[in-house]
């Protein structure tokens, strides 16, 4: 792998389209991504919302490139043990295929984390499917989490001044990602997937409903 290549060269560039609402239709939510994840065992309908979908990773997004290029590159995100959870992927609800996080599950107070996964194409396999628009793309669902007698916990909106652990997780991507001589642009496209989730406190924690989409270049 050309790695100071891929890394010299990853951007962040708006999509094709005049307007936000266009880009994200473009990825067919409910079809192609869904706007949450899903509990690892299967419930996949609202009743089993566990993330919301806050990042698109596009052209040459794909897990592998996530785990082993950028994700430890650009914000030291190099650890990968957590609870595994489903994503909507054309039309089908499937695991994960990864998720990095920027320290160990017990670290205090808290850590950054994600989990994502590539689209697929159910006709070749499950091979990673090759988009018209967006190439190979992955979609995550990232967050802040501290640590609490329960276990993790998303950080809550009415702590942080209205900001919650999923657009911090989301916020410190476009940060890292993006304040370097070697990335030029980013866009945002708002879902609305807003949708209060339930913590283990038994407090609620929600995104503010913008996705974040990172162009990666081709090697």
């Amino acid at each position: 792998m050309a790695l100071g290549i891929g890394l010299a060269l990853i951007l962040l560039l708006p999509l094709i389209g005049s307007t936000a609402e266009q880009a994200a239709a473009g990825l067919e939510r409910g079809g192609h991504v869904g706007d949450y994840t899903f509990v690892e065992t299967g419930v996949c309908n609202a009743s089993g919302w566990k993330d919301p979908v806050n990042v698109i990773f596009y052209n040459n997004g794909t897990w592998q490139q996530v785990y082993y290029v950028h994700a430890p590159h650009h914000g030291g995100w190099t650890y990968n043990g957590s609870t595994a959870q489903r994503f909507y992927d054309h039309y089908l609800c499937v695991r994960m295929h990864a998720q990095s996080a920027s320290g160990p599950g017990s670290q205090l107070p808290g850590r950054f984390h994600m989990r994502y996964r590539t689209a697929s194409d159910w006709s070749a396999g499950g091979a990673p499917e090759l988009d018209p628009l967006y190439g190979y793309f992955s979609q995550a669902a990232a967050h802040h989490e501290d640590v609490d007698f329960c276990g993790h916990v998303v950080d809550h909106n009415e702590d942080n001044g209205g900001t919650s652990g999923f657009d911090m997780g989301r916020n410190d991507i476009h940060d890292n990602w993006s304040n370097s001589d070697h990335h030029w642009f980013v866009e945002w496209h708002y879902w609305g997937n807003t949708y209060p989730l339930r913590q283990c406190d038994g407090r609620y924690s929600w995104s503010d409903g913008w996705v974040l989409y990172v162009w990666i270049a081709s090697e």
